[in-house]
């Protein structure tokens, strides 16, 4: 006999009533593992880390390493000692000697001193390098490096297109060849 051949008074209501506790199932999402216990600090890291590229994400990532030159990086980073005066640890990658921004807002202070004010330095905190970028971001467009040439904050930050910014660094040394013509200037080999 179906639920609706039965006499009304028969019939067994299935639908949960309000404020009644439902049986758990174990189907819900918990933040405990099967003992009751939270993870930990290392576990919690380990799980809000972006996960490596995949599928189209990758082929992307390995087009972008496919566009930089790394005579050009080179050329960047000689440029940018010239004008700073720093001296670059060459035995870091390319993007960690600029991931912080800190090299980049001396190159800026050294080429329109006085532009940046202030600079986080040794800065580990993301929102402090990401300060840090988007100071030297702005000072290059009032320097008058055109909007089309600069690089977004998370293509350095996350290293998401270094080749772009390489180029915003050629871009810089373009305006810097016609507006400051007693600095070093940064031009690719085609314009020399």
């Amino acid at each position: 006999m179906s639920a609706f051949s039965k006499p009304i008074g028969q019939q067994r209501n299935t639908s949960p009533v309000i404020g009644q506790r439902q049986p758990d199932t174990g189907s819900h999402f918990s933040r405990t593992d099967s003992l009751g216990h939270l993870p930990s600090v290392v576990q919690i890291e380990a799980m809000s880390n972006v996960p490596p590229p995949s599928g189209l994400s990758y082929q992307v990532k390995k087009k972008l390493e496919g566009k930089r030159d790394k005579d050009q990086e080179n050329e960047a980073l000689d440029w940018i000692e010239a004008l700073t005066g720093l001296k670059m640890d060459r035995s870091k990658l390319y993007e960690d000697i600029l991931k912080d921004g800190t090299v980049l807002c001396k190159l800026m202070n050294a080429i329109n001193p006085g532009c940046i004010k202030k600079i986080n330095e040794n800065a580990t905190m993301p929102f402090k390098i990401m300060e840090n970028i988007s100071a030297f971001l702005e000072a290059i467009k009032s320097y008058g490096v055109p909007v089309g040439d600069l690089f977004q904050t998370v293509d350095l930050f996350e290293k998401k297109d270094i080749a772009q910014v390489t180029r915003t660094l050629f871009a810089l040394g373009r305006t810097v060849s016609c507006t400051a013509t007693l600095l070093p200037s940064l031009l690719p080999d085609n314009a020399k």
